[in-house]
């Protein structure tokens, strides 16, 4: 996994363990909130794999 896909998948984890919400990830990310509702739909579907 590339160094981007690793911190996607950290921001994701930390958003599962209700550490950061999802606006906060978005704005770790430079992406938006949409987006990191489909990431997260897709890594709790698939897990890890969904992001590389």
């Amino acid at each position: 996994m590339s160094d981007k896909e690793l911190k996607r998948l950290s921001v994701l984890q930390e958003i599962c363990d209700q550490r950061i919400t999802q606006s906060q990830a978005a704005q770790l990310l430079h992406i938006s909130e949409r987006q990191i509702r489909r990431l997260l739909q897709k890594y709790k579907a698939q897990g890890p794999a969904a992001l590389a």
